[in-house]
């Protein structure tokens, strides 16, 4: 039964400006541990506190229902759910409201169980009892059977309080992680940790990765702590390992270690175990060269880069400086090459640092395979390589090597039983025109590579002027603007599928630029430039022409899809922007239906009070509104409530990690639950695989955006396509 009854007055709340009235006899009860002696009763009320639910539920049919019940789950999530169906199962308790505390973790699964109950909330555990106060004198405001508590203000705010931490600290986790990966990375020694039971391979630093693992095992090490301490007989190794378990700190000893190659080296080498409250524990193990040992190897290791094999920068500048001699004493040229790999980064991004390391080591090797007997191949660092065409030659056997390169480079390369094509930006300069000494040249080829690389040109010839003006923004300015009126531009259509059906229901319009001298330019950079140079309402306004054509022909043609277009913080300030929405879809007689605007939750809070009046006007027009990229930045469903939008895209970086361990699910999950209480679409961005496809129709995404479906294509293409059935390779 219960252990305490109040009867004094709980909260003076107020609602709309006045007091609000207790009808007399009115009881609240509340279950579980929480310090519920800490609230006392509204005047007229009266709390009763049980110890646990079945005394509650024992209470019920006893007296008049209760106008609240608290409920503290502490753990018990089983019987608090039955126990809440129960009740609103039961006629007689219509009127009662239900209020349920827990952690802001366990609050996030409870939730989406409770999916359509009516007068039901939420509270942190930890709330003050001020905030209790007002949650209840929130609850006891509303009139039964009419709180719509799916939509509250204070639910929604729960829920952005949680995936406001999870969030943040999944971004303050993983920049830790990349911290504490790129300051082991910088460390001279191997580090690797392995399991505590399997002994499996579980991290290496690069160091560790080139020293231990074959190059062709290095995206999925299966290496095990004992192979690599085969000096060591059995017996002697297992008990070492469950002395380190015991809380022995650490072993040290210098001892020949298997390497990658099969050779074995001698070693200083350090074993660890580290445990810490998330996990059983990793063994760490650690090691340096014996230089003593071994000076022959030292020259080796100063003049080569680790993971690759290649001559480092140091090398490829000493035989640099012996080649200029060579040709001050017998005359002739020669040339060299800088090359930086494109979207390197999203291979790092994507795969790890095992993955971009992996890529790395590949390019080397068809660098290599690629360059002529006697060039120098090295690596200067990060995803740069050089070439040194050393053989007396002139600039057109120069260039004729460096486009075999760029030629090679087109194969594709495999990460992770993937395949995947890289571009690759080079700079060349010939000897002795660009450059009188090794730095110089170095120098001015590299500036070349990264013109190249700005400028979308693939291959860079230096010109002395580079490196006084580094190129003329000015001209691709111009180049853009006769770009947009010029039939440079053009449109890549990428579908979306709802998953219930597989059918397509709309397309994201993306706009592509091939410049007829740099090639292609990436949409990153035209629009920065755009956005720069004044010329975004001009771009923005092209693609809405085309794609609003691009949907008078898919409609004509029985496909009527729905377009979306990305507008900038700009564009949501131009006050005639809605005119020329309207004027173009009479134009083509395509209803508002047709067109969808996409915009970032930043683009939103560049200025809200202009923002939200576009969206308003546009919506009141029949225009929907999506949130993009929702997850990295204001992340806050309460506030999207207050505008009108109709599709919410979640960010790829929690999709592509959904099927990891992580707070990812939690998120994705919360995020679907909550926006479907609003009324509001889901849509994955950023669906690769059909785990993840799986793992969203389980959640109950809406719809599904992403390569596992179709890249960006032409309209061609893409009926092309549909006509063959988009999603038939999906099970």
């Amino acid at each position: 039964m219960y252990s305490k009854l109040v009867a004094e007055p709980l909260v003076e709340s107020t609602v709309a400006g006045s007091a609000l009235t207790a009808k007399a006899g009115e009881q609240i009860y509340a279950v579980g541990e929480h310090h519920w002696a800490s609230l006392s009763p509204q005047r007229g009320r009266t709390l009763k506190i049980f110890d646990d639910l079945p005394a509650c539920q024992a209470a019920l049919p006893n007296g008049p229902p209760p106008r609240l019940v608290m409920i503290d789950v502490c753990g018990q999530t089983d019987r608090v759910v039955d126990f809440v169906y129960q009740v609103r199962s039961d006629s007689a308790l219509a009127n009662t409201q239900l209020l349920l505390l827990a952690e802001e973790q366990q609050l996030v699964e409870l939730m989406p169980l409770f999916r359509g109950v009516a007068d039901i909330d939420f509270a942190v555990a930890a709330s003050s009892s001020e905030l209790l106060r007002q949650r209840i004198g929130h609850l006891l405001a509303m009139p039964a059977q009419h709180a719509d508590h799916e939509n509250s203000p204070v639910r929604l705010q729960v829920v952005d309080s949680v995936m406001s931490r999870l969030i943040n600290s999944r971004r303050r986790s993983q920049q830790e992680l990349n911290r504490v990966q790129q300051m082991l990375d910088l460390t001279a020694g191997a580090v690797a940790m392995f399991d505590l039971q399997t002994l499996k391979w579980v991290y290496g630093n690069r160091q560790a990765i080139a020293l231990f693992l074959p190059t062709d095992a290095q995206n999925r090490p299966e290496i095990i702590l004992t192979e690599l301490l085969a000096c060591f007989a059995p017996e002697a190794l297992a008990d070492q390992l469950e002395r380190l378990r015991s809380g022995r700190e650490s072993w040290c000893a210098i001892e020949t270690l298997a390497l990658a190659h099969g050779a074995g080296v001698a070693q200083l080498a350090q074993l660890h175990f580290l445990t810490d409250q998330c996990s059983e524990g990793v063994f760490v193990l650690s090691t340096h060269d014996v230089a003593v040992a071994h000076d022959a190897e030292l020259p080796h290791h100063a003049l080569h880069d680790l993971l690759t094999g290649l001559p480092n920068r140091k090398m490829l500048l000493d035989q640099v400086a012996k080649a200029i001699g060579g040709v001050k004493a017998q005359g002739g040229s020669f040339g060299l090459m800088v090359m930086d790999l494109d979207q390197f980064k999203d291979v790092n991004d994507s795969f790890g640092h095992v993955g971009g390391d992996s890529l790395l080591c590949q390019v080397g090797q068809l660098l290599s395979a690629t360059a002529g007997e006697n060039d120098l191949v090295a690596r200067l660092g990060d995803d740069d390589f050089a070439v040194l065409f050393s053989l007396p030659q002139n600039r057109q056997a120069v260039w004729h090597k460096v486009d075999q390169i760029a030629q090679a480079l087109q194969r594709q390369f495999i990460i992770e039983d993937r395949k995947l094509e890289i571009g690759a930006s080079m700079g060349v300069v010939h000897y002795p025109t660009d450059g009188e000494d090794e730095q110089t040249l170095l120098r001015h080829a590299e500036i070349a590579s990264f013109l190249a690389k700005r400028d979308g040109l693939g291959i860079v010839a230096f010109e002395q002027q580079q490196e006084q003006t580094n190129h003329d923004q000015l001209t691709l300015k111009a180049d853009l603007r006769q770009a947009i009126n010029g039939g440079e531009l053009f449109i890549h259509y990428q579908p979306k599928v709802r998953i219930s059906d597989r059918r397509c229901v709309g397309v994201e319009a993306l706009t592509r630029w091939v410049h007829p001298t740099r090639g292609f330019i990436p949409p990153d950079e035209f629009i920065a430039l755009a956005e720069r140079a004044g010329l975004i309402k001009n771009l923005t306004r092209w693609v809405i022409a085309q794609a609003v054509e691009q949907a008078a022909r898919w409609r004509e043609a029985g496909n009527p899809l729905c377009v979306a277009v990305n507008l900038s913080a700009r564009n949501l300030q131009e006050p005639d922007l809605v005119a020329f929405v309207k004027d173009k879809l009479a134009e083509f007689l395509l209803p508002p239906s047709a067109l969808q605007f996409e915009i970032t939750e930043s683009d939103i809070m560049a200025d809200p009070a202009k923002a939200i009046a576009m969206i308003e006007e546009l919506h009141g027009f029949g225009i929907e509104f999506a949130v993009d990229d929702f997850g990295t930045g204001y992340s806050s469903l309460a506030y999207l409530k207050k505008l009108r939008i109709s599709e919410l895209k979640i960010d790829k970086g929690f999709i592509s990690q959904l099927n990891s361990a992580g707070d990812d699910m939690v998120i994705v999950h919360s995020t679907i639950t909550m926006a479907h209480q609003l009324g509001i679409r889901v849509v994955a961005e950023g669906v690769e695989d059909q785990e993840i496809w799986d793992l969203l129709d389980v959640l109950e995404c809406d719809v599904v955006q992403g390569y596992l479906i179709s890249r960006p294509v032409s309209p061609k293409d893409l009926d092309a396509s549909l006509a063959k059935g988009l999603t038939s390779h999906i099970n």
